[in-house]
């Protein structure tokens, strides 16, 4: 299992010249990660006008969230779902197993 500990978000937009209110697209490809980093983003999804992130149907990692998960989680936030990216079927045969939701905030 690889160490997914590390600093929030959140906390890093200060050094890295981030506002939150400057956040319109958040993009997240995390791999496998996507739970925790939601997480700490919270006060940047408030934020947010959309968010990018991968969408995974079958566990490629340990602990990982899937695609409903991931929904359930923005749209509890009040995000919609709104697009997908090219599905990704890997080697795993002719089923997709990870794309990209785009996700709007209604204004």
């Amino acid at each position: 299992m690889s160490d997914k500990s590390g600093l929030r978000y959140d906390l890093l937009t200060p050094w890295i010249s981030i506002h939150p209110d400057d956040i319109a697209w958040l993009k997240i490809d995390t791999q496998g990660s996507e739970r925790s980093v939601l997480a700490g983003a919270e006060r940047s999804l408030n934020r947010a006008l959309a968010v990018e992130i991968e969408l995974t149907y079958v566990p490629l990692y340990e602990d990982q969230a899937l695609a409903w998960e991931i929904h359930d989680t923005l749209s509890n936030l009040g995000f919609v779902l709104v697009a997908f990216g090219t599905p990704f079927s890997g080697n795993r045969g002719r089923w997709p197993i990870a794309l990209h939701g785009f996700f709007l905030m209604p204004s």
